[in-house]
């Protein structure tokens, strides 16, 4: 579902690109030395001029130096582009699953996912 109004003729895919990127390039996941895995989610509120608020970890993982660079990764990304005209603030769900089985870092098994809720 498009983080928009069912009205909304805007087209959110390039929006929501450019947040992945800069999140992505603001990760530092931790390097393990055994194997695991870890999946946390970061939810924070997104506003008309791209600032964030209400950031929190509902679904932290059991890894906690990984939840904290999740949360800092979100952070340290923002601000975002201004929303478009006519869309007001929503929440955004960010899902971090780093996979130390394959070695790691971001080009090794691990994901992220952006979704509006």
């Amino acid at each position: 579902m498009p983080p928009s109004t069912a009205d909304s003729k805007f087209d959110w895919s390039p929006y929501m690109i450019d947040m992945q990127r800069r999140i992505k390039r603001a990760w530092f996941p931790p390097k393990e030395q055994e194997p695991r895995e870890a999946i946390m989610a970061v939810v924070f509120r997104l506003h008309k001029d791209g600032s964030i608020s209400d950031l929190r970890l509902p679904s932290p993982s059991s890894f906690e130096i990984a939840n904290e660079e999740a949360q800092k990764a979100v952070t340290n990304a923002a601000p975002y582009r201004p929303l478009p005209d006519g869309e007001q603030s929503f929440e955004v769900e960010c899902t971090f699953n780093l996979d130390f089985f394959r070695g790691t870092g971001l080009n090794d098994g691990s994901r992220m996912y952006l979704k509006r809720i």
